[in-house]
């Protein structure tokens, strides 16, 4: 017995050679069965990502969502993968959809475009990664499509203009009115007169042939049965998308014989609630050139003062009177009272308007008559320093109230007229009774 338990020898006797050669077998077999399970693959992250948009009521998209990024690389980052990324929707914009390789970055943005036309609500896509190996990965991209909440509206102001205009003007404005405030409501446009309709209210109200007229809207404050028929047509009015705004145009006429103050109000009544806005007061004065004026004339540039030399407070004036289209006037000059021929002057009636400055906000008036507003003859009236009858024409281009301006000519009766020449008129007074 002993002899066979002797005859065993330890494991440490055993060659070194044998124990390394049986571990490189065991690790080679283990490497050789990893290799052969070994490859690479695509990934992508994130696994999903979300966008959200705002738009108006219009389908303007009003909040574009920024663009966000997908990494897509492969396993070993051997770049020898070939892949293509592509989206399943519209609406899913990719920086570069064509063939790939290896990793890289991935843009991916939302098309404002097919967003305005979509409604609100929730929407999902993908974008697919597709690999020649066959693999194929899936990102879920989705939406939120939200309405804009709508600005709040300021408190409206209304509008407050006063112009003052003479009697022989051609009157047109165009209210610049905001679209807000006339969007779905019944409009009048109204007018009185302090001294022609005292406590009359006429509309303007235009058909819908655009011919357009004065109506009796109200007396003594007592509503025309019809009152409601005389609401303004804003059908054919253009809106003015660059401040949203409508321009309301008015008159279209000559002021002759309305002098006095004018009142025209804009106002608006919803015709559901039964309310009634104040939208615009325009209060104009219309102005007529009545008075005595002392006359400067000019000839070959020379001033020439009508009044007495020897005493200068002695002045000869000429006076105008002009009432309800009525013109008259005479000239008190050392030889007595000459007549004078008033007339009103022919106007381009091209425009004499309001515009609304959208840099200020400010209203700004602008005018451009192109004819005098007045012309004064003189006929037959005896020059005794020529001895013959002279003829004179005065044009009266403006007057501001205190000043009158324009060019005069002269000529002896029957013989050429002179070169135009200014003048102008300070006034003394405003009164004046004409001749019976």
């Amino acid at each position: 017995m002993k002899d066979i338990i002797s005859s065993f020898k330890p494991l440490s006797f055993i060659c070194p050679f044998y124990i390394s050669l049986i571990i490189s077998s065991i690790l080679l077999s283990l490497f050789v069965i990893s290799a052969n399970n070994l490859y690479a693959y695509i990934e992508a992250h994130p696994s999903s990502i979300t966008f959200s948009a705002t738009k108006e009521l219009d389908g303007a998209v009003v909040s574009t969502p920024a663009s966000q990024g997908i990494v897509v690389f492969d396993s070993l980052l051997s770049d020898n993968i070939t892949w293509i990324s592509y989206s399943d929707t519209s609406w899913i914009i990719l920086s570069d959809p064509s063939i790939n390789s290896g990793s890289k970055d991935i843009s991916v943005s939302i098309d404002p475009n097919i967003v305005s036309l979509l409604p609100v609500g929730t929407y999902s896509g993908s974008i697919v990664i597709r690999s020649d190996k066959g693999e194929s990965i899936s990102i879920q991209v989705g939406l939120a499509v939200t309405e804009a909440e709508p600005e709040p509206e300021e408190p409206f102001e209304p509008i407050s203009i006063t112009n003052s205009l003479l009697t022989p003007e051609f009157f047109y404005v165009e209210f610049p009115i905001p679209y807000r405030v006339v969007k779905d409501k019944d409009i009048f446009i109204l007018i009185t007169h302090n001294e022609l309709l005292p406590s009359e209210w006429w509309a303007y109200s235009c058909k819908e042939d655009s011919y357009c007229s004065f109506y009796l809207f109200s007396q003594n404050g007592i509503l025309a049965p019809n009152y409601e028929e005389l609401k303004y047509n804003l059908k054919n009015v253009l809106i003015n998308s660059f401040n949203s705004t409508v321009n309301i145009p008015f008159g279209g006429f000559r002021l002759i014989g309305l002098e006095g103050d004018a009142q025209i109000k804009i106002i608006s009544k919803d015709p559901f609630e039964n309310s009634i806005i104040e939208i615009l007061n325009y209060n104009l004065s219309i102005q007529p050139i009545v008075g005595s004026w002392l006359i400067t004339e000019y000839i070959n540039g020379i001033p020439f003062e009508y009044k007495d030399e020897l005493h200068p407070e002695n002045k000869y004036l000429m006076t105008l009177y002009e009432h309800r289209g009525q013109l008259a006037g005479q000239w008190r000059l050392p030889r007595g009272d000459i007549p004078l021929n008033v007339s009103y002057g022919a106007i381009d009636p091209s425009c004499e308007g309001l515009v609304l400055d959208a840099l200020t906000n400010s209203i700004k008036f602008s005018g451009c008559n192109s004819g005098p507003l007045y012309v004064i003859k003189i006929e037959n009236y005896y020059n005794e320093v020529r001895n013959t009858e002279m003829e004179m024409i005065y044009n009266i281009y403006s007057f501001n109230g205190t000043m009158i301006e324009g060019n005069w000519q002269y000529r002896e009766k029957g013989k050429e007229w002179s070169l135009l020449e200014p003048f102008k008129g300070v006034r003394y007074d405003n009164s004046y009774t004409p001749p019976h």
